[in-house]
């Protein structure tokens, strides 16, 4: 079921109180805060996300209709606050690798089959993607790829 985009902004402010609490716990395993700067005005952005961890780096998606993965492209330094805890990570947009993107799009419905809705990707009874969708939603994807910042 795909969540209205009205409620959006409630529900991510409820989730971002919730992933800064010491209730983080209910959340903090599948969702993170990306804190980044506006590529405009340099404000301050906290925006929650699904993410996979995988070999010391940081995965999350987006499609291209919406506005912060610019701001990352903009800003690379994000903080992520994951699993209660905040760092420093320099940050990659990825929009034109399809082989990466595929990869990342079927680990994320493998893990979260609810997500497949927000890249336009039906599923079939065992909660398989539709291929020519899958296919489809690359061109709209963008994964984001964070990596601890340097010392």
């Amino acid at each position: 079921m795909r969540i209205p985009e009205p409620l959006f902004p409630l529900i991510n402010l409820i989730v971002r109180v919730i992933l800064q609490s010491p209730l983080h716990g209910l959340l903090s395993r599948s969702m993170m805060l990306v804190r980044v700067r506006g590529r405009k005005t340099g404000k301050a952005f906290a925006i929650p996300l699904r993410y996979i961890e995988e070999q010391g780096s940081i995965r999350c998606s987006t499609t291209k209709d919406t506005q912060w993965w610019k701001n990352v492209r903009a800003n690379p330094n994000v903080i992520l606050r994951i699993r209660g805890e905040e760092a420093s990570y320099r940050a990659c947009v990825l929009t034109d690798e399809p082989d990466t993107i595929r990869s990342y799009l079927q680990k994320l419905i493998n893990l979260y089959p609810q997500d497949a809705v927000y890249h336009q990707i039906d599923l079939d009874a065992r909660k398989v993607p539709d291929q020519s969708q899958l296919e489809n939603a690359l061109s709209s994807a963008v994964v984001v790829e964070a990596v601890p910042a340097p010392r």
